[in-house]
């Protein structure tokens, strides 16, 4: 099994946030040929790029041509040093949004085409150097035209923001990346994901091709088209981003063609990390309370809601979740109190929740969580995504369409659980010869005030791989109720697992809570690198 979800790939390495965007230059006058006319129109809507995906699926794949000599032995630091020209963003101070391409080297080790739907019809973003800019060791280098783009980001305004900023990005294989405004990236998206959590190597698909459609100036969102590529299949994708202060919304279209049958197929794939929080405490020279940039799978199925606490085991961790009529998925970062992170460059208490909204019906299936190691806060080594259980038809296309939002916190009110959420969870390991284990899970909301008597209050609670040795109900405050449940592992070959729900007269009072727990810590291999030293 692999672990591919090295946040590089994304360009987010710890304490990375937003790239700068400076004053607004004026139209810059240069010799660079900007632009170059499609021979003819291959696409202008998402049918014409269906039908252009659908012809590419009949041909054989053919992976990315190699990094020019030049950039093939970039290190991370090296690669640092090449930078857009932000004056040179295409269409900026012309419409309410523009993009900007990155350049190759390093880990962007794949060549993608970018062009652009305007009303001059389709045309190629052409590569040229000029575009950049080589600092440092890299400023006499040469980069040849055919180089091409690893990328393209997207910028503009949030609403209310007159500052122009950073939204989207799509940088390496099929991951994507958005946020709300007053949020900062984290966890990512991908477009697909192959043998995800399989025995064998992963298949990585990549956007191989986009098409930029230049909005209107009264545009209040942006579209791109991408051609999916692997050697399985190649697919469809439309993207509408509209950019929001406090929920960004992305809508997803998409239908896949297949070459041959591939592995594993999981859709609507999020990515994101998991280090240490909730009683799992850091490495010995690291002071922060918690490092995550989500603290939760929340799921909605059948009108009922779960929340999966995440944890970090020992070894790569699998878990299946059945459910029954999927209307949503995300990893949440619900914990939003910056003590509980007190990081001022990495800003965890910033990072967006990330929640998937099925708009059409997806294939049969499950869901499924992976929780790896992870060497360190640098790597993703948690996902979560919709594995489809049947092998698919070869000459039938796969369709289906999903909405993302991108915001702070839990779920906006409107369009969350009415029932009490878990707001908190808190591991217990006492420090002396016994191998119980305590669970504290702080369960918060309005329907809780209306809980006069907490002997009326049924626990229903399961366990797996352990006993239940103890429980106990206390009121925190008007809306919070605390739930304490001590358990005694069955043994010391796999970790246990614990869910609860509170209930009255038989009616749901919170959504059900759910843990993975090691029946002991995880160890750290921390690369001192990381580490901070706090005095």
């Amino acid at each position: 099994m692999q672990m591919p979800w090295l946040k590089a790939i994304l360009g987010i390495m710890t304490g990375c946030l937003l790239s700068p965007f400076t004053a607004f230059a004026g139209d810059v006058k240069s010799e660079v040929e900007e632009f170059r006319p499609a021979p003819t129109t291959r696409v202008e809507t998402f049918s014409d790029l269906e039908r252009y995906a659908r012809s590419k699926a009949g041909e054989a794949y053919v992976p990315s041509p190699p990094l020019p000599a030049v950039l093939q032995n970039l290190d991370y630091d090296q690669f640092r040093l090449i930078h857009y020209r932000h004056e040179r963003g295409v269409w900026l101070n012309k419409s309410p949004f523009w993009f900007e391409a990155f350049h190759r080297g390093f880990v962007h080790r794949d060549q993608v085409k970018i062009n652009t739907l305007t009303a001059d019809g389709e045309q190629e973003f052409l590569f040229d150097p000029r575009r950049f800019e080589y600092r440092g060791e890299l400023s006499t280098i040469r980069v040849p035209r055919e180089t091409g783009y690893a990328g393209v980001k997207l910028a503009g305004f949030f609403p209310g923001s007159k500052d122009p900023q950073e939204m989207v990005t799509f940088l390496g294989a099929s991951y994507f990346r958005a946020r709300a405004g007053n949020t900062v990236y984290g966890s990512s998206n991908r477009g697909l994901a192959i043998n995800v959590g399989a025995e064998g190597p992963e298949e990585f698909p990549v956007f191989r091709e986009f098409w930029i459609k230049q909005p209107d100036k009264a545009d209040a969102n942006v579209t791109v088209f991408a051609l999916l590529d692997s050697e399985s299949l190649t697919g469809a994708y439309q993207f509408t981003f509209q950019p929001g202060q406090k929920v960004s919304e992305m809508f997803v279209r998409s239908t896949l063609f297949f070459r041959k049958q591939p592995g594993k197929l999981a859709l609507a794939p999020i990515t994101s990390m998991w280090m240490w929080g909730d009683g799992l405490v850091g490495p010995p020279l690291d002071k922060r309370p918690s490092v995550h940039d989500a603290d939760g799978l929340l799921i909605k199925a059948n009108d009922e809601w779960t929340w999966r606490a995440l944890s970090r085991q020992s070894y790569p961790s699998i878990s299946r979740i059945d459910v029954n009529d999927l209307q949503g998925f995300g990893l949440l970062q619900r914990e939003q109190d910056y003590e509980r992170y007190r990081d001022d460059q990495a800003l965890y208490h910033k990072r967006p929740s990330i929640w998937i909204e099925p708009q059409t019906e997806f294939p049969a299936g499950y869901m499924e969580l992976m929780e790896l190691p992870g060497a360190h806060e640098g790597i993703d080594n948690i996902g979560a995504y919709w594995v489809v259980s049947d092998d698919v038809q070869l000459d039938q296309p796969l369709s289906f369409v999903y909405k993302i939002k991108y915001f702070s916190g839990d779920l906006p009110a409107a369009e969350g659980s009415a029932v009490a959420k878990a707001s908190r969870t808190n591991v217990v390991r006492h420090n002396d010869e016994q191998s119980e284990i305590e669970f504290r899970v702080d369960f918060e909301g309005p329907l809780l005030a209306d809980v006069k008597d907490l002997e009326n209050v049924e626990v229903e609670l399961t366990t797996i791989r352990a006993r239940v040795t103890d429980q106990r109900l206390e009121r925190k405050s008007d809306n919070k109720l605390m739930l304490v449940v001590t358990v005694e592992p069955e043994s010391n070959d796999g970790p246990c697992e614990v869910r609860a729900r509170l209930k009255q007269q038989g009616q749901p009072l919170t959504e059900r809570w759910a843990y993975l727990c090691a029946v002991e810590p995880p160890r750290y291999k921390y690369p001192s690198v990381y580490t901070r030293i706090e005095e």
